[in-house]
């Protein structure tokens, strides 16, 4: 696999609940894939897009009805 496939899966996984233990398993598999594979660069960028997902999730939930914020005037 490529750089351009791991971070496909990081995003994907990043918009799920998944383990810790499920991040490190794939980490460890993609490096018996590939040698040049950085367990600790994927896991970064996987923890990186899950705060960015869940600050997008709050951030929606603070919005009302059809995505307008509430007025507060």
């Amino acid at each position: 696999m490529t750089r351009k496939d791991y971070i496909a899966i990081a995003d994907i996984l990043s918009k799920h609940q998944v383990s810790n233990n499920l991040i490190i398993e794939l980490s460890e598999h993609f490096k018996l894939d590939n040698s040049k594979f950085q367990a600790s660069k994927f896991i970064y960028y996987y923890q990186n897009e899950k705060t960015k997902n869940y600050q997008l999730q709050n951030e929606k939930s603070s919005w009302h009805g059809d995505n307008y914020p509430i007025y507060m005037g």
